[in-house]
């Protein structure tokens, strides 16, 4: 059960284990000939001849955990051939849609049949794929007796074994077998998850630990879990960036850009009152996912995009909650990459870590000084339009120039627990008023991060 989010479409299983094989699952297959989903879905085939739904579930789940562990951002590991520790989390993966004990049982236990196979028959070991050799020294080597002792008194350890079986068979490159929608039905009827007409993407146990370890997360599949294109996205950006003007409602700024000044759209902010789609992408989208990280619900804080057009001017680095004049303690920022994000068009960058309030020295402008910036270690966050990239108020960050001539836009939506408050009403009104000596015909900030000449 997720923390604080009961509300699931009948579909939420199904959809997210297909979301995961549509972002990593062509990844090739650990040095087999085939990449993971298709053999995955060769598992799959020979799991439902026994006429078990719950095998045949983790049949098409058994290696989940590869596919899993790289949606997060992990690296590859075992000397290049998989994601260490697969097994436990493709169980884990299960537990999150709600499957059985049983289907999470035998998606762990999987590689304990290698291991057990081994022990029981010398010659098996020989029978390996040099792949298969090469992860076994990760997955605990050849059993013990007393292991083969413990194993054998498991009720399902034949199943295992024949698992172990469908594994080694499932690697014929072009095998034409049932397509993985076939089995939504089954994957829906076994997954206990709570089923409304609402619908939340599920965060995996990989990637809330990625995200504890480097307070950012990507999601490349969650607008594609939802439905939706990058395409109609970038569509509402146009919209918006045609709109006038408006005193009180929302607020656009330009910059000066090149020798001559060109007065250039650079930020636009307050639309998600009114616009549809984007309060719809913020609020029953992103935010259920934002909610998770926090552990309880999320309140939306601010949105806006910054069109970054050829030529635009970069940021210096500095942290988001330091900005936000005292409103909410914690917040977290989502940036949704319209444009496809390079080193040329000035993409995000980022600096890992486990970042604190308090911990950065900032200087007058409320930006990070140059000192505390050159012992810090960023990296590029290069991203497809449709991307999503999650981050902490107090990871540094910044963004270079774009020297291309592609537009770099991208969206950025912020949050903060709703513990703590509503304050999107109260930080706009601030904006418009003038608060602390904002203008918005001289700056797009409370903190003085951009690096371009702002203009009327």
């Amino acid at each position: 059960q997720l923390p604080h989010m009961t509300a699931y479409h009948p579909r939420t299983a199904s959809l997210r284990i297909a979301a995961a094989f549509r972002s990593c699952g062509e990844a090739d297959y650990i040095g087999e000939p085939v990449s993971i989903i298709q053999h995955s879905l060769q598992v799959a085939a020979l799991a439902k001849e026994t006429g078990d739904d719950e095998i045949t579930v983790a049949g098409l789940l058994h290696d989940i955990g590869h596919v899993v562990g790289m949606e997060a951002g992990n690296d590859i590991g075992m000397d290049g051939c998989g994601i260490v520790d697969h097994e436990h989390i493709g169980a884990d993966f299960a537990a999150t849609l709600g499957f059985s004990e049983r289907i999470q049982r035998m998606i762990r236990n999987h590689i304990s049949a290698k291991r057990y196979l081994c022990a029981i028959k010398p010659e098996y070991y020989e029978s390996l794929s040099d792949a298969s050799k090469t992860t076994l020294k990760f997955q605990g080597g050849v059993m013990t007796a007393d292991e083969v002792s413990s194993y054998e008194a498991d009720p399902d350890h034949t199943v295992y074994i024949q698992m172990r079986s469908w594994d080694e068979q499932a690697k014929v490159p072009g095998k034409d077998v049932p397509s993985l929608e076939s089995y939504f039905p089954i994957i829906d009827a076994l997954s206990t998850l709570n089923a409304n007409s609402s619908m939340c993407y599920p965060l995996t146990t990989s990637q809330l630990d990625f995200w504890n370890q480097n307070s950012f997360l990507k999601i490349s599949n969650l607008i594609d879990f939802h439905g939706i294109s990058a395409s109609t996205i970038e569509g509402w950006v146009r919209e918006i960036s045609q709109w006038e003007k408006t005193q009180g409602k929302w607020l656009l700024h330009w910059e000066a850009v090149g020798d001559d000044g060109l007065r250039t759209l650079c930020r636009a902010e307050n639309f998600v009152n009114y616009h549809e789609g984007m309060r719809e992408l913020c609020m029953d989208i992103i935010r259920p996912v934002v909610s998770q990280l926090f552990g309880e619900d999320a309140a939306l804080f601010k949105e806006k995009i910054n069109f970054k057009l050829p030529g635009g001017s970069g940021f210096s680095a500095h942290q988001d909650s330091p900005a936000y004049i005292g409103m909410a303690s914690q917040h977290i920022s989502v940036m949704v990459a319209i444009d496809e994000a390079t080193i040329e068009n000035g993409c995000l960058q980022v600096a890992p870590g486990q970042w604190r309030k308090g911990q950065v020295p900032l200087d007058s402008k409320g930006v990070i000084t140059p000192e505390a910036e050159e012992n810090m270690t960023f990296k590029y966050v290069l991203s497809k339009p449709g991307d999503v990239f999650l981050f902490s108020g107090y990871l540094p960050h910044r963004s270079g120039a774009n020297t291309s001539d592609k537009s770099r836009r991208a969206m950025f939506i912020t949050y903060n627990p709703s513990a703590e408050g509503d304050f999107h009403e109260a930080y706009y009104v601030a904006k418009h008023t003038g608060a602390q000596g904002f203008s918005s015909s001289q700056t797009i900030s409370f903190q003085g991060d951009f690096q371009g000449k702002i203009i009327d």
